[in-house]
């Protein structure tokens, strides 16, 4: 199989940010010195410790630090939200969110090389390409559990994961976060992902309309997005990647060049568990984070509806240390087992290289 990386960058493209915004719409931890305390649960969550509007900011220079997030997935919003909240601020950090779009690969090469700093990102869409580029890129925690669906018309005959032998399934892109995610679904159901079932690029606007029509009998993509689909089409959820084979799997995680890791540790440190700090509140108040995402940056669709989709995501399980390092090993043996990654790849080896344990 062709570098699944280099296929999603001919298929999906670089979005524009506002572009990608708008086509995903259509359809419709503050810690450390100086910090309040980081409480860690028996999950992995971070206990909020935020409330209410921050103290004004100190005098002095921020430390900057430059991350890359994909601006169209409703994942993301938390940490847009707790700049403007000034959690970063007052954890002495000037945070630049930097959209590359939404290909893993680009991320990965951009954080190697320095263009920016840390990144967020869909850890299945990050091994390969780590791998490939033999990047300097240290995973360093889960933000959150699945934020992806596959859904069918409501008339479909398919109920189970199994029934899509023979079927077709649109994505926004062959190689798309998506993708990749649910190879592994469909091959734990028993099938060939690659031969028992037929993959084809939509255009992620058209996604809906595509089963609608009966062009494809089933779609897979993210969220805001395949919620706004399954409302608006009234479609059915098949499959999700916060049950069965992802239950209690991490889906996104941050990163970090090694390089400005090894020199700026403690700054890495604010930064992670700030933006765990975010999610957490997040999970607690969705809509207040929602009204904010929808008002800055006019998405296409209502407050109403990302409150009700970071309402369903798991947003307080952060895997970190040796949970996350086993995580991330589970994941590259799945990279595998569906011809993502290659075999020869050590899988206890390789994630020992790629992650780094940031609390200690």
């Amino acid at each position: 199989m062709k570098n699944s990386s280099n296929n999603s960058q001919k298929t999906v493209g670089t979005m524009s940010r506002r572009v990608a915004l708008k086509t995903l719409a259509v359809g419709g931890a503050i810690a450390a010195a100086g910090g309040l305390p980081l409480v860690l649960g028996s999950s992995g969550s971070v206990g909020s410790a935020y409330a209410g509007e921050p103290e004004k900011m100190k005098t002095g220079a921020l430390k900057k630090v430059r991350l890359a997030w994909a601006e169209p997935a409703s994942c993301h919003a938390p940490m847009s939200f707790a700049i403007e909240k000034g959690m970063f601020a007052k954890q002495g950090i000037d945070l630049e969110l930097v959209y590359l779009g939404i290909v893993g690969a680009d991320q990965i090469k951009a954080m190697d090389k320095g263009k920016v700093d840390m990144a967020s990102h869909l850890l299945v869409d990050w091994l390969d390409p780590i791998d490939k580029q033999k990047a300097g890129v240290k995973i360093i925690a889960g933000t959150h559990d699945g934020c992806q669906r596959i859904l069918v018309s409501k008339s479909s005959e398919i109920t189970t994961v199994a029934d899509l032998k023979g079927k077709t399934i649109a994505v926004g892109g062959i190689g798309d976060v998506a993708y990749l995610a649910f190879l592994v679904t469909v091959a734990k159901a028993g099938l060939d992902p690659h031969n028992d079932v037929k993959w084809v690029a939509v255009p992620y606007d058209k996604l809906g309309e595509a089963v609608d029509s009966g062009k494809a009998d089933a779609l897979a993509t993210l969220d805001a997005l395949a919620y706004l689909n399954k409302k608006q089409f009234d479609m059915r959820e098949v499959a999700n990647t916060q049950t069965g084979h992802y239950d209690n799997r991490t889906c996104c995680v941050l990163g970090a060049n090694s390089e400005f890791l090894r020199n700026n540790r403690d700054v890495v440190r604010k930064v992670t568990t700030t933006i765990l700090e975010a999610y957490d509140y997040t999970s607690a108040m969705p809509r207040e984070v929602a009204e904010f995402y929808v008002n800055k940056y006019k998405p296409g669709y209502s407050a109403e509806n990302l409150t009700s989709v970071l309402a369903a995501l798991p947003l307080r399980r952060h895997p970190l240390g040796k949970d996350l390092l086993g995580e991330v090993a589970d994941s590259i043996d799945d990279m595998k087992e569906v011809k993502v990654m290659s075999a020869s790849v050590d899988r206890a080896k390789f994630a020992a290289q790629i992650t780094d344990n940031i609390m200690v």
